[in-house]
């Protein structure tokens, strides 16, 4: 039976894997500097201007244009990557966790958890920015070249919407955005840019990020559509940043090889380690802490926050595989057309 890989949950074999080592590594520094931005350290306001706006923009440069036309195969595997685990997951936590920290109003809405399950709105930012990217796409490939009118597009709806004052629609289209910015660089990259120029380039992006980070200190959440381009700047500062040194560690076999682990199980680490440091924190407050326990706790829930998901994630695709997929196709059939794109 053939199974579709669920992006970023720990698919292991390297020869079905159609996507280039520099995207996992650059998908496992961004995870990184996540779980590093949860952590409250003062790397926290220079990672909050590009960390999240980075995973949608691979997700863009992932984007494939055979998915235009096969909408039903690209919401199959939106579904099967991010709707399944986050409704699943969700009903865990729901039947699990006081109802203060895991509440059904919370899980299809538009709004930021501030919770144990804070985290889980990635994925579902995720799917709507995709079907949201799709939608678009269909409509404007037949007029013009929506590679490239698309992100003004959004942009433009970001700030209408912002200035009407709807929030939720207004964060979606923010990522969307940042999804469609992807699409473009890769359909006009041409490569050829000099080594000393991304030298520059990447210092130049070094010091635009760190200069916003200390007066701006924008976050998606707090952004408005006064502050937007501001924060778009710092974002793709930060994107290009994470993609130049992405190259670099790549020279360093081991280096490189621990990243490229992170990438492929950014997923699992995205939407649990926030509810590591919770369960964490909780048995710190009922055992309570001695001095040395406080002055390891960020290298504890850094640890933990990466490599507890990892074996959640190993976890979860022997029973996605076993239990979860082949029950999905029998409620919506398989496709040669399946087999042709994944």
């Amino acid at each position: 039976m053939h199974y579709i890989r669920t992006e970023g949950w720990g698919d292991t074999n390297m020869q079905q894997l159609d996507r280039s080592k520099i995207i996992d590594i650059a998908k496992g520094i961004g995870i990184m500097l996540v779980v590093l931005g949860h952590l409250n350290t003062p790397l926290c306001p220079f990672v909050y201007q590009f960390h999240m706006p980075l995973f949608f923009f691979i997700s863009g440069w992932l984007f494939k244009d055979t998915y235009l036309d096969a909408k039903r195969v690209f919401c199959e595997k939106r579904a099967k990557s991010l709707l399944i685990p986050y409704v699943f997951f969700y009903v865990v936590a729901f039947l699990f966790l006081p109802h203060d920290q895991a509440s059904w109003k919370d899980i299809f809405s538009i709004k930021y958890a501030h919770n144990i399950l804070g985290t889980f709105w990635f994925l579902r930012e995720l799917l709507k920015s995709s079907l949201l990217i799709l939608f678009f796409a269909w409509l404007l490939r037949r007029i013009c070249n929506w590679k490239i009118i698309l992100p003004a597009i959004l942009f433009f709806l970001v700030h209408l919407l912002n200035w009407l004052g709807v929030d939720g629609l207004s964060h979606t289209l923010y990522f969307a955005f940042f999804f469609s910015v992807g699409i473009m660089v890769k359909s006009s990259s041409s490569g050829g840019i000099s080594l000393k120029f991304q030298y520059v380039a990447s210092l130049g992006c070094f010091l635009v990020v760190l200069g916003l980070s200390q007066r701006c200190h924008l976050i998606v959440s707090t952004t408005t559509w006064k502050t937007f381009a501001l924060y778009a700047v710092g974002a793709f500062a930060g994107i290009y940043l994470t993609f130049f040194m992405s190259r670099i560690v790549e020279k360093a076999r081991f280096v490189s090889i621990f990243f490229v682990i992170l990438g492929r199980y950014t997923m699992p680490i995205m939407i649990f380690h926030f509810s590591i440091f919770f369960v964490i924190d909780y048995v710190k407050e009922v055992f309570g802490v001695n001095e040395l326990l406080l002055v390891i706790d960020a290298p504890v829930k850094l640890l933990a926050g990466v490599f507890i998901p990892i074996i959640i994630g190993t976890v979860y695709n022997y029973l996605k595989n076993r239990f979860v997929y082949p029950l999905f196709e029998r409620v919506f059939g398989s496709s040669n057309v399946v087999r042709k794109i994944i």
